[in-house]
């Protein structure tokens, strides 16, 4: 799948198709949790570059976590964290209640990785700069 959709959007079927059309082509003789795990990835990158669209800007695709870390007075770096942690409140309530309104478990789950791997870009750039 190469389009930008959230393999997520095309159920089960979608995701295991993934998984042994992309991930299995490129890795053979690695575990299935394995080959899982790397479509996982490939699928951030998606929502990555589709996400960024809407929410980031031409020059930065991270300037609205810039933007908004700005506003209130903070490292690019921590506003992840905080978007993160609003992901784990959406999880918590999904583990108390049994169930989410808007967004699905899969997604949350796939932006909750998505803002770890955003923070880590955002501490290290800002880790980089203080260096120099």
């Amino acid at each position: 799948m190469c389009n930008d959709r959230p393999v997520s959007d095309a159920g089960d079927a979608g995701w295991k198709q993934l998984v042994r059309d992309t991930a299995a082509a490129r890795t053979p003789n690695v575990h299935p949790s394995s080959l899982a795990f790397f479509a996982a990835l490939d699928e951030i990158r998606r929502l990555h570059t589709s996400k960024s669209r809407d929410y980031g800007s031409e020059q930065d695709p991270l300037a609205n976590i810039r933007n908004g870390a700005a506003f209130v007075g903070i490292e690019p770096w921590k506003g992840a964290m905080v978007r993160l942690s609003d992901k784990v409140t959406r999880l918590a309530t999904f583990n108390r209640t049994g169930s989410l309104t808007h967004e699905g478990v899969e997604d949350t789950l796939l932006d909750l990785a998505a803002y770890s791997l955003l923070a880590l870009v955002l501490y290290r750039e800002a880790k980089d700069e203080r260096a120099q």
